[in-house]
């Protein structure tokens, strides 16, 4: 009794916010800090928080959780793939597709030298899985040469090589800004991969902004692709959760490594819930987000100012990176924290803001007024 009067006194709070006339901040306090770290710093709304307590669950290491189930065939469907698994994090879906795919000693994956996987997910696949890699450049639009993967490729003739099993790309690119692959790539990597009898995967923490901003279908962008990984828990705005895909065989071997690395979650379909409320405005949602990067990116182009610069043609979806004077950057991320605007030194001379659903267009012209006045002659 108790329980349900609590959760009526949190959805009525939560109405009341959702219609409360917003007249906007006259100055940035504490306590509404705009905050364009990253889209992973999104809290549920009220109507994703209602659909998660009403969710229908079970046991999903059991695969007896309704909402689960129904959140996997959704996305299976939506990639153009037979199977699909709820996971609690990227870097584990990321993990638990190559380990899916290599599963012998003296195998490796091709790979690029930036992407997420080989940078910020501590080697996980050498750690865990045993798996080496060929590291090969990424070209300025976030590809991999195809005269490069074709040289790299190894079979079993020469006892000398790992053999090559898998080749991995990043969709969206996030060390370049989140820039969709180019068109028509994934699919000449696929012809590739086929005569060469080497599997696919992509990361797609962020393939649903690609998909946006190509206006495709996520099915559109992963033709021939053998595994994917997409997260829930960016611009989807969910609190936890990826989900991957592939074929019903692979995702087998992905359930039984998903147990083996404590991914095995319960009563998950709280968590699937909310992925399920999100993918029904998905579009609407990250096609807002690239906006307010556009007006970001536009504006702050527009100051002509001598010490920052921002490449128009490399926005895409919702990064922003602002270029500074070499060594800078963390001054004026610093700078605008004091305003309570907070964003992310992505390395000495580049400024990163990350657009999000809990940050409005109103945010975004609030930003560019600080920028305006800390970066002043």
């Amino acid at each position: 009794m108790l329980r349900s009067t609590y959760l009526k006194e949190v959805f009525k709070y939560f109405t009341v916010l959702q219609r409360r006339p917003y007249h906007g901040v006259q100055s940035i306090s504490k306590q509404h800090q705009i905050d364009l770290r990253s889209d992973t710093l999104t809290k549920p709304s009220a109507g994703m928080l209602y659909a998660m307590m009403q969710a229908k669950v079970g046991d999903d290491v059991y695969k007896e959780d309704p909402t689960v189930n129904l959140l996997e065939e959704t996305c299976a469907s939506l990639f153009g793939m037979e199977s699909a698994l709820f996971v609690p994090t990227g870097t584990m879906g990321n993990l638990l597709c190559i380990m899916s795919h290599i599963q012998g000693r003296g195998e490796e994956l091709i790979i690029g030298c930036n992407q997420h996987v080989h940078c910020y997910e501590q080697g996980h696949f050498m750690q865990l899985a045993g798996v080496p890699a060929r590291v090969i450049p990424n070209q300025a639009d976030g590809t991999l040469l195809l005269s490069d993967i074709q040289y790299n490729l190894k079979d079993d003739s020469d006892f000398h090589s790992c053999q090559t099993k898998l080749i991995c790309l990043e969709n969206t690119h996030m060390r370049l800004g989140g820039l969709p692959l180019p068109l028509g790539y994934v699919e000449q990597v696929a012809q590739l991969a086929r005569a060469n009898d080497v599997k696919l995967h992509i990361d797609g923490a962020r393939i649903y902004n690609a998909a946006v901003a190509d206006n495709l279908s996520l099915k559109d962008l992963l033709v021939g692709v053998d595994s994917v990984s997409m997260c829930l828990s960016k611009g989807l705005g969910c609190p936890i959760g990826s989900v991957i895909g592939g074929s019903r065989d692979l995702l087998k071997k992905a359930l039984r490594s998903r147990k083996m690395v404590g991914g095995g979650m319960r009563q998950s379909g709280f968590l699937a819930a909310a992925g399920l409320y999100a993918l029904q405005n998905a579009r609407d949602t990250l096609h807002a987000d690239h906006v307010k990067a556009h007006r970001l990116a536009y504006e702050v182009q527009k100051l002509a100012r001598d010490h920052l610069s921002v490449d128009i043609n490399n926005v895409r979806t919702n990064i922003v990176f602002v270029g500074t004077e070499a060594g800078k950057a963390e001054n004026l991320v610093e700078k605008l924290a004091k305003h309570n605007i907070l964003c992310s030194a992505f390395d000495c001379s580049t400024v990163r803001f990350v657009t999000h659903c809990d940050v409005s267009l109103e945010n975004i012209d609030q930003t560019l007024e600080v920028i305006k006045d800390v970066t002043a002659p």
